[in-house]
């Protein structure tokens, strides 16, 4: 039997600074300035995850999984922390040019036989992204920026790391304010430890993540 519990948060970094006024967008398109994005992300998705943890013998091993995650977790719990839904807070301070974040929190309870396992994700993705709108229904948002994640596995220890997202996220609008994401993603860990100390690090290639949100 599976138990599994997920809870996404969302956080939002801001940033004022004066830039020279831009033309163009109207005040209901997105990525128009002064526009505030909010999304449920990564809610479905195709992930490649990989882990490379270093053995205590000095030698390391990779360790990959393969997912289609539907509804937030897919029934299994979370491999990799890059695989965990969140809620994300993006806000355009000029025409197309987007400052925000994403945060998320997932906790899981996987019962299997004798075996008991709980886990726990914590995720904080601050970025900046630039959309430029083909038109007022479709648009290109790619994204970037940083992220910081931990785990605390039972049995298993606890780690955490900082990786580098990209996301090259579609965007299509059918009705004003409201809106679909889909597209690829890369997280790749430049740093994690697990409790011991030693080296372990997460990479997630996603061939797409769909989110659903809108904006005012």
């Amino acid at each position: 039997m599976q138990q599994i519990k997920v809870l996404t948060l969302c956080t939002l970094l801001t940033s004022g600074f004066v830039a020279a006024p831009a033309a163009a967008a109207g005040p209901d398109e997105f990525g128009a300035q002064g526009v505030a994005a909010l999304f449920g992300e990564r809610l479905f998705g195709i992930h490649f995850s990989r882990v490379r943890q270093e053995l205590p013998n000095g030698n390391s091993v990779n360790v990959s999984d393969t997912s289609i995650q539907l509804g937030w977790t897919g029934g299994r719990g979370f491999y990799s922390p890059f695989e965990v839904p969140r809620v994300g807070f993006d806000y355009f301070v000029i025409d197309s040019l987007s400052i925000g974040g994403s945060l998320g929190y997932a906790s899981s309870n996987v019962e299997s036989g004798n075996n008991d396992q709980d886990n726990e994700a914590f995720i904080f993705a601050p970025r900046v992204g630039y959309a430029i709108m083909f038109t007022p229904v479709i648009g290109f948002w790619p994204r970037g920026g940083f992220t910081y994640h931990s785990t605390d596995d039972d049995p298993g220890g606890d780690d955490s790391g900082m990786a580098f997202t990209a996301e090259a996220m579609f965007i299509l609008a059918p009705v004003p304010h409201f809106g679909i994401l889909f597209g690829p993603t890369l997280d790749i860990d430049f740093t994690g430890d697990d409790q011991d100390d030693r080296d372990r690090r997460y990479r997630t290639i996603a061939l797409v993540n769909v989110g659903i949100g809108g904006w005012f």
